[in-house]
């Protein structure tokens, strides 16, 4: 995936991928009896499941998506670098950021020193002692291969792994998806097929038209469904935010509210931390 970044700010949409840029479950998570099918036909279908499933829980869950900006040229700054004053970093499109591989400025990657992640979004720079440069570039340079004198570019990934449940739901989904399209597993697929009456031996049955489960977003496999739906109601009843006027925001470093660049909560909260909410931390659920 390419994004162009224009002044720091996001290029179209928010980077919202509209697939799941990786399979939510692998081969090994595969109960029977899929678990000997072709591996071929099974991968497929685990990556047609993770896909639905990503939709039908609101792209929650992608993976960690590979992406790689080149921030445009800002029509407000002078050619030179950005004044630490005049903003805090370049804001990437993908949310969350879960790491950056690299940053390159005029063909020369910049020591990771010399950056940080604030605020799961932000890339701010860190200039060393006594170095008088103010940021990023201000500019990017047209017409110009990436890694040429007047470029810059940075190369990150963004995006969160499905819990557990959404791990066993894919394999499940998955599963039944890859034995719809297998001939020699007939009649062991549980997918719902479109089928309103059955009479078998003076015995009448009537069967619900999975048209209308897929328009509520279920899939007719209960443990799928099931999972699909907590999640929802979970959401559903997250925890109102309270803002307090004039409280002074705390940034984030890395990827957790306290600032720890590992993901671990650190025993102590950063020097100037007030005991409120950080900024973007609601208090509900991930």
């Amino acid at each position: 995936m390419v994004q162009v970044v224009d002044g720091g700010s996001p290029a179209g949409v928010d980077a919202l991928t509209t697939l799941a840029c990786q399979p939510w479950a692998s081969l090994v998570d595969v109960c029977a009896p899929c678990n000997e099918m072709d591996s071929t036909l099974l991968e497929q279908s685990l990556a047609w499941a993770s896909d639905i499933l990503y939709d039908l829980t609101g792209r929650q869950w992608g993976g960690e998506c590979p992406d790689t900006v080149w921030p445009g040229t800002d029509s407000c700054a002078a050619p030179g670098y950005l004044p630490r004053s005049r903003r805090r970093g370049v804001k990437l499109p993908g949310y969350p950021v879960v790491g950056v591989d690299s940053v390159t400025i005029d063909g020369v990657e910049v020591n990771p020193a010399r950056y940080r992640v604030e605020d799961r979004r932000w890339l701010v720079y860190l200039p060393a002692a006594g170095e008088t440069r103010g940021g990023w570039p201000s500019g990017q340079a047209s017409g110009v291969v990436d890694g040429q004198p007047g470029t810059w570019s940075v190369t990150y990934r963004f995006g969160l792994a499905p819990p557990v449940g959404g791990r066993l739901a894919a394999a499940a989904l998955g599963c039944q998806l890859a034995l719809s399209c297998s001939p020699d597993s007939e009649g062991e697929c549980r997918l719902p097929q479109r089928v309103t009456s059955i009479t078998r031996q003076g015995i009448s049955l009537a069967v619900l038209d999975p048209l209308t489960l897929f328009v509520d977003g279920l899939t007719g496999l209960p443990e799928v469904d099931l999972w699909v739906q907590s999640v929802r109601l979970g959401r559903a009843r997250r925890s109102a935010s309270l803002m307090v006027p004039g409280r002074r925001a705390v940034a984030r470093h890395g990827t957790d509210p306290y600032g720890s660049l590992d993901g671990g909560y650190p025993s102590q909260p950063p020097t100037g931390y007030d005991g409120g909410t950080p900024e973007g931390v609601d208090g509900g659920a991930p």
